[in-house]
């Protein structure tokens, strides 16, 4: 007769419900560690995605950064020129050339993300690049008279706020460009002083340009015309 037939009913019932619970246990140790894994592997893919959103958004301050630095060289430029233009009436017979730039090829490639900029840096690029894009356009149509001086200085030096505001407004940014190496007195502000007269002078480039935009760009008389 086999050993087994010697084990009593009972403890034959215990032993076939130990055995049942050390399987169950390790079916449910093993869910669990299947789970955990599971849990894990979202984890991580949520960590790159989120990485690569960062990385993203950050690639696109940065282009934008690079690119309103790029033109705030000539729209340094073109803002003194006009300030002192409109300023001097008597000094109107110069000639000012009249503000062309670059095609904002970063911005053309990107407009579509712009949304995912801080809503202050967005609405600042936006007013930007319509500016930008618009003296461009009626440069190419020669849609400039004689009386527009006035009209196209405020456009220039909303431009200027809005370079300002958008680097201060990239999170990638907070430490302002460095100053220019520019000669202040032959830059003109909107009251047709040097920039190097100003109450408080420039210390970065965003200070220059809102010393050239003056006070309250957004505020001067009609700086949206539908036509010049």
């Amino acid at each position: 007769m086999p050993y087994w037939a010697h084990i009593p009913e009972g403890f034959a019932t215990l032993l076939l419900a130990f055995a049942t619970i050390v399987t169950s246990l390790c079916v449910l140790i093993a869910a669990l560690v299947a789970w955990r894994g599971v849990q894990q592997q979202i984890k991580s893919a949520a960590e790159i995605e989120t990485k690569r959103q960062s990385n993203e958004a950050s690639a696109l301050e940065n282009g934008f950064a690079a690119e309103l630095i790029f033109y705030s060289s000539e729209l340094i430029y073109f803002v003194s020129i006009w300030n002192r233009r409109v300023a001097h009436p008597v000094e109107r017979v110069l000639q000012a050339p009249w503000p062309e730039f670059p095609d904002p090829l970063f911005f053309k490639a990107n407009a579509h993300n712009i949304g995912h900029l801080p809503q202050s840096a967005t609405f600042a690029l936006v007013e930007f690049y319509s500016l930008l894009l618009d003296f461009n356009d009626r440069a190419a149509k020669e849609r400039r008279e004689r009386d527009t001086w006035e009209r196209a200085v405020a456009r220039l030096r909303t431009m200027a706020a809005n370079i300002s505001r958008a680097l201060h407004a990239l999170p990638d940014h907070d430490t302002p460009p460095p100053m220019p190496d520019i000669d202040l007195d032959g830059l003109y502000m909107p009251d047709g002083k040097p920039v190097s007269q100003a109450e408080s002078p420039p210390r970065n480039l965003l200070d220059l340009l809102l010393a050239l935009a003056g006070p309250t760009p957004s505020k001067i008389r009609d700086p949206f015309p539908s036509s010049f």
